[in-house]
Order: structure tokens, then C-alpha cells, then sequence
């Protein structure tokens, strides 16, 4: 979901909430300057990216801090890749089943929240899984 939004190439690329990292070496196929940190606390020097990567990481924390790091750290005609799960059944079902009880944001939030700062430029969902969705700094 995530890549087949991206465009092919990127001069620099911040995978926010990379986890363990299994993004980086498809992203390092799309750009030379590829960063990953898992927290937002976690960036040492300001630098600003085309494109911003944000699996699994919007849901989580405050998401008002969340995007206005975005809003810092995105070009202006930069791109936010975003994917996360949606609010079926399933998708609580599993995550209680598997012991997870974090709080995390909705879809419906998650996308007012981008929509405030950035124009949505493609949305879809999987499955009823997962949402994915991109958007530009204009």
C-alpha cells in the first residue's frame, strides 16, 4: 500500500515510525537520503524531505505534535504516505486477541488531521484492514 502511492524517485525520504526497519531498503531503492526514527524526539538536525512515510505511526501519540512535525519537516510539494488499520471489527477483534489494548486514533481522525495541513491526493483501503492514503504540501 505504502509504495504504490510513492512516486519512483525522491531526493530524501523519512520513514516515521520505521520500527525495525523493513521499509528501508525498498525506500533506499527510491532515494539516496533515506532516515528512520521511531519517535519524533528522536531527530537530532533539521532537515526537511520530499517524502514522509508514516506506517503504523499516525494512529499512535499525539497526533497534533505528530503532524506539526510534519508540517516542519515536509518540502512544500512534498508527499505523506500514510497506512494504518482501520476501525472494523476485525481489526479490534484481532488487536484484543493478540493482547494489544493501545489506544490508538481512527481513520476518520487521522485523515481530518492530515487534511487540516496538507491537500489528500489518493485514499484506499485494503481489505477492510487497512487505509492507506497520500497527500501534498502545497
Amino acid at each position: 500500500m505504502i509504495l504504490g502511492l510513492m512516486r519512483p524517485r525522491y531526493n530524501s525520504i523519512l520513514d516515521l515510525g520505521t520500527g525495525s526497519g523493513i521499509l528501508i531498503p525498498e525506500l533506499k531503492s527510491r532515494s539516496k537520503h533515506v532516515i528512520g526514527i521511531n519517535n519524533i524526539s528522536e531527530m537530532r538536525q533539521f532537515e526537511r524531505f520530499d517524502c514522509i512515510v508514516c506506517g503504523s505511526f499516525l494512529e499512535f501519540g499525539d497526533l497534533e505534535s505528530n503532524m506539526k512535525f510534519i508540517d516542519i519537516y515536509l518540502k512544500n510539494y512534498g508527499d505523506l504516505i500514510v497506512a494504518s488499520p482501520m476501525d472494523s471489527w476485525y481489526v479490534k477483534l484481532y488487536f484484543s486477541l493478540i493482547g494489544n489494548y493501545q489506544r490508538r486514533h481512527s481513520m476518520l481522525n487521522i485523515k481530518k488531521a492530515v487534511a487540516k495541513q496538507l491537500l489528500i491526493t489518493n485514499e484506499s483501503t485494503w481489505k477492510g484492514l487497512y487505509f492507506s492514503l497520500k497527500a501534498r504540501k502545497l
